[in-house]
């Protein structure tokens, strides 16, 4: 069975290698930028705009819906005056991230699985890490503005500013947790309490990092193992204890677009149009063939994933 749409293609991984990749048409040429399921069924895919949503003629803000997996997708919302990057969903609720052509940065919503769209104006900017500026931890909503500032969303597209909050480069959320990396000084902020009270570790600063909303650094977080990529240069800073002690490397690859795991030593992830996965903590990893212009993966488990990209063309 093949699920994929000409920017949004079903993935399934064989141990230990790679199947194959290919390409059906979603009926767009739009750039999408970013794709999320909620279940084996239903998926949302928005883009449009240019890499940073701001609106661009021909590439309006276009959100794709799929109720069979992935085989079918149609156009649920589109509008010429808005760009869009993030998206995610739950429940009957979707929420969209982008900017509209006065500049603000602005969330496309539906509270009823997409029959219906409204538009609202965010208070602040968000982060141009397009990956990682929007996080949902079990039934929370985070954001990061373009200032490091970490938002949740207290009640329906109402945000208020987590307390006592860490400048933060780039976060991650899972639970009540959130992780919040910053340098320099290179420091990991972690919270146990939904961002209420933070502490903080030093991260082993013999290699220069510098964390970058603006470089497609990412930080990932499986059980007990913290994982901070950083760009320019690239390092890898990972802790298995929670973030308390850390080691640094020189990192090959390049910035995590996504990252997946399954086990505590079995990834599964995206960089710079390649897949790969690992069984062994990343000791040794295999990989896709190498795809043009990949934006996004998304898995639901290890044998079912999907894709986003530019212009509808994917290897």
């Amino acid at each position: 069975m093949k699920k994929l749409i000409i920017s949004a293609l079903v993935f399934f991984l064989i141990s230990p290698a790679f199947a194959q990749w290919t390409v059906q048409s979603s009926g767009t040429g739009i750039n999408l930028k970013n794709i999320y399921f909620t279940d084996t069924l239903n998926g949302y895919c928005a883009g449009g705009g240019d890499n940073s949503s701001w609106p661009l003629a021909g590439q309006p803000a276009t959100l794709l819906k799929t109720t069979d997996g992935g085989n079918t997708w149609h156009i649920a919302f589109q509008n010429s005056l808005l760009g869009l990057s993030s998206i995610i969903a739950f429940n009957d609720t979707v929420l969209a991230f982008g900017m509209k052509a006065t500049g603000q940065h602005c969330v496309v919503f539906s509270t009823n699985g997409g029959v219906d769209w409204g538009i609202d104006t965010l208070s602040f900017w968000l982060t141009d890490n397009v990956k990682k500026k929007v996080i949902k931890a079990g039934n929370q909503v985070y954001l990061l503005s373009d200032n490091g500032g970490i938002y949740r969303m207290s009640s329906f597209n109402n945000w208020i500013l987590l307390p006592s909050c860490p400048v933060s480069s780039v976060f991650y959320a899972v639970g009540n947790k959130i992780f919040s990396a910053s340098g320099p000084p290179h420091r990991l902020y972690k919270s146990d309490d939904g961002g209420i009270s933070w502490d903080s570790s030093s991260i082993n600063p013999a290699n220069p990092i510098s964390p970058s909303p603006y470089s497609g650094s990412s930080i990932w977080v499986f059980g007990d193992t913290v994982m901070l990529y950083t760009t320019y240069p690239y390092i890898k800073a990972y802790s298995f204890d929670n973030g308390l002690t850390w080691n640094t490397d020189v990192d090959t690859f390049g910035p995590r677009f996504s990252l997946y795991n399954f086990s505590a030593n079995e990834f599964i992830g995206s960089y710079n149009g390649n897949i790969f996965n690992t069984y062994d903590g990343g000791m040794t990893y295999n990989y896709s063939q190498p795809l043009v212009d990949v934006k996004d993966v998304f898995f639901l488990n290890r044998t079912l994933g999907f894709i986003c990209g530019d212009g509808g063309v994917i290897y």
